[in-house]
Order: structure tokens, then C-alpha cells, then sequence
């Protein structure tokens, strides 16, 4: 695996500052922030009834002061609430509308209205390091013939800097067809200003062909839209989304995308993809475990043929296996691989048949000469239903770049939880290639917070070692450490500068494995420096 380097993709991020190892080790200096919710919901659709769960973290060492702002995009009802939050407190709203509907805000209720809107989300009285999260989870309860449970995906609110786009953002993996619908979102973080949006789809089967959805589409400030990628006729593909920026600090125009399953409802998020390219990136994980498969995403958009180089590691199982399958894409070509494992089986890399136990692995997905723009790769996850109607419940995994590694740096994963409904993984993986002059392996601690408990740290702390191209695991963290609802802390004990390690989190509907629909949710990991630094 390349060391760290002009040859991976860079995405422009924002830096952040968090945690040390305890609360009270940090100033307590009043400020104000805030954190944008591109959408909560209370929606009918079909025989799915969409809310939002929204998890409120303040890893502050003194209590802060919420403003829930809710501006309506379908239905009515805008209004703010106040919440205030206890030092080290993470605090749950089942269902956000239901929350501000009980607090005040004239929302409708009932299946005959369809409310929904974005959430900023501002907290007062925090220190400069900002030790907050907003983390939202967007599900549907199922029913029969499905299992009892809930489906859907998760997403956190986001800070001012991060509306910034150094580019046009793209958003990959889109499809529709008999199993799954996709959707494209558009959002402003304007309070004050409407603002115009225009997207053209491009379709990924080779033929150049591409469709405008939307010439100008205009929302209103903190508003929030969304158009079907049915409209275009095409099977699957991308879409460029263009809005407008406000000055060289902030673009108050954001897009994303979903993918759900026609039958179970379950939904996949994703994120924009924007900025200076280069031609390597890494899938965490590609699995074929119990029932749990991956699917392989690859999107060129290039108006010519790219060789991709896949270059695969094997972590679970005991007989190991790893090697390099090449595959060229065609112009302006997205394929969908629906069993990523076998596929890498079948085309030479040495693993054990399936069936001969689990197999998870992080693939490196490179793309020499790609210009910028040009390439994409994600995974899809998901174990199918056991209902007559068929269907999935799964998350999508994005491609990690080498500027979302945390270096020196900690990563934290916010709005875990672990009840009678839901259990929390965290996994880490190692982006090193194992070279004496560049890195090795990385140390990491991985510490759980009890956000019931004032933020208290919870229980022994998990020590893993990493090797380079390893990933590593965790299951249901929050319960091992006795702790309900919470937040883990990632970091390398010495901060050592160099280590490219990165780390995400999985929210299961099901107390434990096999109960429930066991639907998972992707959350992302947030980096703060350590410290040391």
C-alpha cells in the first residue's frame, strides 16, 4: 500500500479539536457554535412511516444551552425549542418532530401530512474546542411479513466550514431498478438567502448519455429538497449538482444522496464527493460473514477507459489471503459488483472457498494516471431478508481518503447506542503499507464514554494493534463497558505522527446478532487533535 502521498485523493475537511482523556482538563470559555441537520422527518410513504432520531452530545466539562431551529420544507410549522445539556451529557430524541410538537411548534401529526424540514442545531456556552455532535438517524419500523425491527441509515449535522465545496460535488452509486430507488437531497445552510440549485444526471452504463433534472431549483433559506433519480431514465449513474457560493469561506449549498431498497425501505446515505482527486482510495471493509454481503461500487467518469487496480487484504479469516485484480472501465461507466468477496475470489485472489468461514478485508482501489474527478469506490453491506418478499438490510460504506486519516490526531464516533434495540461496532483500519521509512503498526485505544453518567469514561479500554492494510472490529462496544448510550474515543497513546489509521461506526437495529432486522447504520468518525499535539 502507497505511503501517504500526492497519489491519493484529497478532500477538503475541517480540523477539529476535542476530548483530551478527561473532561475536566479543559477550559471552560463561553461560545457559541452550531451544526446543521440536512433533515428530520415525519413521512408516509407507502406502507413506511419515516421518522428522525437525533442524538444531542456534549462532551463539554460544563453544561451547554441547545437551540433546536426547525424550518419546515414540507408541511409547516417552524419554530425553535431550547434544550439544555448536562457536562457530559448525550441526550436521545426518539423522534425529533414529536419532541418539538410536545415543545411548542404548531407541526401537524397525523398520516394524512408530511412534515419534514432541516434542524440547525446551535450550542452556547461550549469552549473553543467545540466538544459537541448532532447525529441523526432516519428510520421506518417494518412490517410482516419482514422481521419486527426498523430500517434506515444515519448522518450528522455539520458545521458551517464544512458547507464549503472546493468543487462540484458528484454523488456516485445511484440506481434505480427493480430492487432498489435512489434520490439526490439539496439543502441550504442560508438562513437569510434563497439560493438556486441545478443538477444533471449522468448515466453510468457507458453511453455517454446524460439529463438535466433540474435547470435552476430554487431553496429557500434552510431549506431543503429533493428530486428522484428515476426521472432520468437511467438504471444507475451519478449526478453533478452546482449551487452557488457566498464568498471564498462558505458555500451555503450542500448535496447528498440515498439509495433505498424497494421492498424493506432501508436506506443508504451518501455523501458528496468533491475537490482535488487523485487515483487511490480505501474500502474499510468488504464482508462476506453469515448472511452479511458486500456489493463493489466503481464509477468512472471520464470520457475514456481507466484500468482500476484493486488491491485486497484479508482480516478475519485464519487462512488469510490477499492479492490484486484489475478490472477496466469503460467511459463514463459505474458498475455495481453484487458479491464483492467471490468476485475477488473468482478472479485470483487467494482466499479460502465460501462457506469455510467469515471473510472481511479492506480493498485499496487505485487508478493510475486518473485525472481528477474521475474515479469513485464504496460497498454496500447488507444481509437479505428472510420475508417471502425478499429485500435488504445494509449500510453503504464510502471510499476513505488519506486526509480523513487520523495521524496524529483522535477520532471520536458520537450517538452510539446499546439497549433492547440496538447494539453499536466500532472498527479501525490501518492505511499503512508496512515500510521501515514511512509506517507500521498502529496502537490504538479505543476508549467508551457513558453519556448517561456525565461522560465518565466506561470500563477497561479496548488496546488493538493494527497491523499495515488491517482492519479490526469491535462488536457491540457500548454493552461490553455497561453503558447505554454513549461515545468511543480512538486514539494512538503517543499521538505518533505518521500512523494513517481511520475509523467509523455501525449502529445494529437488534440488541444482539440475528435479532431484530439487523439493519445497520454508517457513522461517521469526527477527528480532534490529540493531546499531546
Amino acid at each position: 500500500m502507497p505511503a501517504p502521498s500526492s497519489c491519493r485523493r484529497f478532500v477538503r475537511r475541517p480540523a477539529f479539536l476535542l476530548l483530551g482523556v478527561t473532561l475536566s482538563a479543559l477550559p471552560v470559555l463561553a461560545n457559541s457554535t452550531s451544526r446543521l441537520v440536512p433533515i428530520v422527518l415525519d413521512v408516509f410513504s407507502g406502507t413506511a412511516h419515516f421518522t428522525t432520531e437525533l442524538s444531542l452530545t456534549n462532551a463539554e466539562p460544563n453544561a451547554v444551552s441547545v437551540t433546536l431551529r426547525y424550518t419546515a420544507s414540507l408541511g409547516s410549522g417552524s419554530g425553535t425549542v431550547p434544550v439544555s445539556l448536562a457536562a457530559g451529557r448525550q441526550f436521545v430524541i426518539p423522534d425529533v418532530l414529536a419532541y418539538l410538537r410536545a415543545n411548542g411548534l404548531a407541526i401537524p401529526s397525523g398520516s394524512s401530512g408530511q412534515q419534514g424540514g432541516t434542524l440547525l442545531v446551535t450550542f452556547d456556552g461550549v469552549s473553543p474546542t467545540e466538544l459537541i455532535s448532532a447525529t441523526a438517524r432516519t428510520t421506518t419500523a417494518t412490517s410482516a411479513p419482514q422481521p419486527v425491527g426498523g430500517a434506515g441509515l444515519a448522518y450528522r449535522g455539520l458545521n458551517p466550514s464544512e458547507q464549503t465545496y472546493p468543487g462540484i460535488p458528484l454523488i456516485f452509486g445511484l440506481r434505480n431498478n427493480a430492487t432498489d430507488r435512489s434520490n439526490i437531497a439539496v439543502y441550504n445552510s442560508s438562513p437569510s438567502t434563497a439560493i438556486d440549485f441545478k443538477m444533471t444526471a449522468f448515466s453510468g452504463s457507458g453511453d455517454g448519455q446524460s439529463k438535466v433534472l433540474r435547470e435552476t431549483l430554487t431553496v429557500g433559506p434552510l431549506g431543503w429538497a429533493q428530486v428522484s433519480f428515476g426521472e432520468s431514465g437511467f438504471s444507475n449513474g451519478w449526478v453533478e449538482v452546482v449551487g452557488p457560493c457566498l464568498g471564498p469561506d462558505g458555500c451555503p449549498g450542500r448535496a447528498y444522496g440515498v439509495i433505498n431498497d424497494n421492498v424493506t425501505n432501508d436506506g443508504s446515505y451518501i455523501n458528496p464527493v468533491s475537490g482535488d482527486f487523485s487515483s487511490t482510495v480505501n474500502i474499510p471493509a468488504l464482508v462476506e460473514a453469515g448472511a452479511f454481503r458486500s456489493e463493489l461500487l466503481l464509477s468512472n467518469s471520464a470520457n475514456h477507459s481507466q484500468v482500476f487496480r484493486l488491491n485486497y487484504h484479508e482480516s478475519v479469516n485464519p487462512a488469510g489471503g490477499s492479492g490484486v485484480v484489475t478490472l477496466t472501465l469503460g467511459p463514463a461507466e459505474q458498475r455495481i459488483i453484487p458479491d464483492a468477496i467471490q468476485f475477488l475470489r473468482a478472479n485470483g485472489v487467494p482466499l479460502a472457498p465460501a462457506g469455510s468461514g467469515s471473510f472481511v478485508g479492506s480493498v485499496y482501489v487505485e487508478v493510475p494516471g486518473s485525472d481528477i474527478r474521475e474515479i469513485y469506490a464504496g460497498a454496500r453491506t447488507a444481509s437479505q431478508s428472510p420475508a417471502p418478499e425478499g429485500g435488504q438490510y445494509g449500510l453503504f460504506c464510502p471510499e476513505v481518503v488519506i486526509d480523513q486519516a487520523a495521524f496524529s490526531q483522535d477520532g471520536y464516533i458520537f450517538g452510539l447506542r446499546a439497549d433492547e434495540n440496538n447494539r453499536s461496532n466500532v472498527a479501525v483500519f490501518n492505511f499503512s503499507d508496512g515500510s521501515p521509512t514511512t509506517e507500521g503498526p498502529a496502537h490504538l485505544t479505543l476508549q467508551v464514554f457513558d453519556g448517561d453518567a456525565g461522560g465518565a469514561p466506561a470500563g477497561t479500554p479496548e488496546v488493538l494493534t493494527v497491523n499495515p492494510n488491517e482492519w479490526k472490529q469491535v462488536n457491540n462496544i457500548l454493552a461490553l463497558k455497561g453503558v447505554r448510550n454513549g461515545w468511543v474515543r480512538i486514539f494512538h497513546p503517543t499521538g505518533v505522527p505518521g500512523h494513517s489509521w481511520a475509523g467509523y461506526g455501525v449502529i445494529n437495529d437488534g440488541g444482539g446478532p440475528g435479532q431484530r432486522t439487523g439493519d445497520g447504520a454508517y457513522i461517521e468518525m469526527e477527528k480532534r487533535p490529540h493531546p499531546s499535539t
